[in-house]
């Protein structure tokens, strides 16, 4: 493997290299640091050996050099480990897995801990890959799996409709402050009008797309079985959590939208209130949000609310422990393959 500069070797030093060398590393591991235009990737093999390293162009002629480069180092499998950063790690993740490698996209409050613990004082981007290698190395990530096409489009066109409405509202807050000249308020008028018109465009296309995958069309219709939830908020929950059966349990639903709670306790002198911990997907949650406050005017859910205001929750609180709720509903409905039924605990009880 080509040798590194000093900088990328002080990643591997110290504390760092004894670490390295007590684990029997089977195989090499490419690390890769994402950003717009460039991907810096760090091959580390067997103990011993010295680490490679390579900058490429975050293009598609860039991808094929590394899967050529990866072969010259004699890791034409080798697995990839690569931090989700916004959508910049899409393309050469899609182009890695193609050729065969197993590719894990790791959450970079992950690497950002994993940092911590070895003490790593400098930060370059070729000591970033460096360090994700070391991670993949030891933790040995759940490899990625390429979503399937069409709920990638669907994905595509939610988030379309997302950034359309968040256009027209901050047209809307503009207009409503006024312009002293009549032009621009005129201006902004049509483009409030434009804005409106391609927001109708996208969901119209959105329901067309659902109707042409009879699974997806299927889940759409089953989620506006339970109380509150909508054709935008299922849309919401399809897009951006995708097949819901995929979840072993509801847990991890709730989980991955960041709504479960979060503890703070530490001895006896610290208890700090819990709150939900955010850590999942802001879009699913700000869209079950407006879910639950409409589920907590359903005549399902007015015994669960009316007990938790005796408990003394507030309003907030009462409207996220309904999405915990709503999320439990659709894993339900979509693991087992039945609509909503208001009655099922009470069968099931009389069963017993």
């Amino acid at each position: 493997m080509h040798k590194v500069d000093r900088q990328t070797r002080g990643c591997l030093s110290g504390a760092q290299t004894l670490l390295y060398r007590k684990v029997n590393v089977m195989s090499a591991v490419l690390g890769i640091d994402v950003s717009k235009t460039t991907l810096d990737a760090c091959l580390l093999g067997d103990p011993g050996q010295t680490p490679g390293m390579i900058q490429i162009a975050n293009t598609a002629a860039g991808f094929s050099a590394l899967i050529q480069w990866l072969a010259q180092q004699g890791a034409a499998d080798a697995p990839v480990v690569l931090e989700a950063t916004g959508r910049y790690w899409l393309g050469v993740t899609h182009a890695l897995n193609a050729a065969g490698h197993p590719v894990s996209v790791v959450n970079p409050a992950r690497i950002k801990a994993f940092r911590g613990t070895l003490l790593v004082r400098n930060k370059t981007d070729a000591q970033d890959a460096a360090l994700i290698a070391r991670f993949g190395q030891l933790h040995h990530p759940e490899p990625w799996t390429p979503p399937e096409a069409a709920q990638e489009r669907l994905r595509a066109l939610f988030r379309h409709r997302q950034t359309l409405l968040k256009m027209r509202q901050q047209e809307r807050n503009r207009h409503q402050a006024g312009s002293s000249a009549a032009w621009v308020t005129a201006d902004r008028e049509a483009h409030i009008e434009w804005l409106s018109g391609r927001l109708k465009a996208v969901e119209q296309e959105i329901h067309q797309h659902l109707k042409l995958h009879p699974d997806l069309w299927a889940a759409f219709k089953r989620l506006q079985t339970i109380p509150g939830i909508g054709p935008h908020s299922a849309v919401a929950l399809l897009a951006e959590a995708g097949d819901l059966s995929r979840f072993d349990h509801p847990g991890q639903l709730v989980a991955y939208v960041g709504v479960n709670p979060q503890q703070h306790l530490s001895g006896s002198s610290i208890h700090k209130p819990s709150h939900i911990s955010k850590k999942g997907n802001a879009r699913l949650r700000c869209a079950l949000y407006m879910a639950a406050v409409a589920a907590k005017q359903q005549a399902y859910f007015a015994p669960f609310v009316q007990r938790l205001e005796a408990s003394g929750h507030c309003p907030l609180s009462i409207v996220i422990a309904v999405m915990r709720k709503l999320l439990h509903l659709a894993f339900g409905v979509i693991k087992s393959g039945q609509d909503f039924d208001p009655l099922y605990l009470d069968k099931r009880a009389a069963a017993a």
